[in-house]
């Protein structure tokens, strides 16, 4: 075959061969989950990017634990957020010394709870929210806001 001639192939290969195989190999709502994990990165996009090409530049931990906290703003429904509370969340978050090291929804679901008042009745109301998390920890960061009001109100 010369090189001028175009390289026919023997059988024809379907686009979405690869597509096909990837969900029998992990299952249909591998795409999904794909799809959720590209969105829930709030990464910043810098100088030109050609097609299906992205340039990222890395999140500072606080920037990490920002976009955490975004998430659970609007995507989390059951802690049933008001603005208020929200600017106070977010307004503290300048604060947090060692910030590489806290857990968002625990920041989160310590303030509740510490606005709740500090009792075991009120550590178990959003002890589902914290999947992985003991009640202990729980407590940890209601005392954690407990120390931030006290110190600056």
């Amino acid at each position: 075959m010369s090189n001028d001639e175009e390289y026919v192939p023997d059988m024809e290969i379907p686009e979405d061969m690869w597509k096909d195989q990837s969900e029998q190999q992990f299952g249909m709502g591998w795409k999904a989950e794909q799809e959720v994990n590209m969105i829930s990165h709030d990464w910043d996009v810098i100088g030109e990017v050609g097609e299906g090409q992205q340039k990222f530049i890395s999140q500072t931990p606080r920037e990490a634990f920002e976009g955490e906290i975004r998430k659970i703003f609007y995507f989390n429904r059951n802690l049933n957020l008001v603005d208020k509370e929200k600017e106070v969340l977010w307004g503290s978050i300048s604060k947090i010394h060692w910030i590489q090291f806290k857990v968002p929804i625990l920041y989160v679901v310590g303030y509740m709870v510490y606005m709740d008042g500090i009792t075991l009745q009120s550590v178990n109301k959003y002890i589902n929210e914290v999947d992985d998390h003991t009640s202990f920890d729980i407590l940890k960061y209601a005392r954690y806001w407990e120390n931030i009001v006290t110190k600056t109100g």
